[in-house]
């Protein structure tokens, strides 16, 4: 009987993996298949980690609640001035920055959409009250748009506003409206 014997790199070789003949040629070949795979796996793993996250959940809700009035994708959102921040939506998962949770309640107020609808996936169950003429309990934490139509969590206290998280430091802001944050 006659023993096989590679005699070295062949290019084709089906035993080239482990072979100590090979050439420079041919690893690179086997370390590029390799290097893919794992590429592959770790998007997948990274992937369906996103799919289960409270981002692409809302991400779902958003896309749903925009798809009631009529906009499918980027391109109808023509005449939204942060409309670059919303591709996001439409892409690739895993090739965006977190939004904004400002960019969101514009889009939602540029839209027609109730903001809580659009990102929690449920009906309006907050009611906004105008600020100043319908006064917030005071010690509780706020949603609150301010005067610049962004959003922010606040505290109102006898003195003034004071932030959600520090509640012990002042804001100087300027609230229009405001609803009260309830856990779920």
């Amino acid at each position: 009987m006659k023993k096989e014997y590679c005699v070295g790199c062949c290019h084709e070789c089906c035993k080239a993996d482990g072979c100590k003949l090979v050439c420079g040629k041919v690893k690179q070949r086997i370390t590029s298949a390799k290097d893919a795979e794992t590429r592959k796996a770790e998007r997948q793993q990274r992937e369906d980690a996103f799919m289960k996250s409270p981002l692409a959940m809302a991400r779902r809700h958003i896309k749903l609640a925009l798809a009631g009035v009529g906009i499918t994708s980027y391109e109808d959102l023509e005449n939204f001035p942060k409309r670059w921040y919303t591709n996001w939506l439409w892409d690739d998962p895993l090739d965006f920055h977190a939004p904004d949770l400002d960019d969101l309640f514009h889009l939602a107020d540029w839209a027609g959409v109730d903001p809580f609808e659009m990102i929690a996936g449920r009906p309006e169950a907050k009611i906004w009250h105008e600020y100043p003429a319908e006064q917030p309990p005071e010690a509780v934490p706020l949603l609150c748009r301010k005067d610049n139509g962004s959003y922010g969590e606040y505290v109102r206290w006898e003195d003034g506003w004071r932030f959600a998280e520090d509640q012990d430091c002042p804001a100087s802001v300027t609230v229009t409206h405001w609803t009260e944050v309830t856990p779920e």
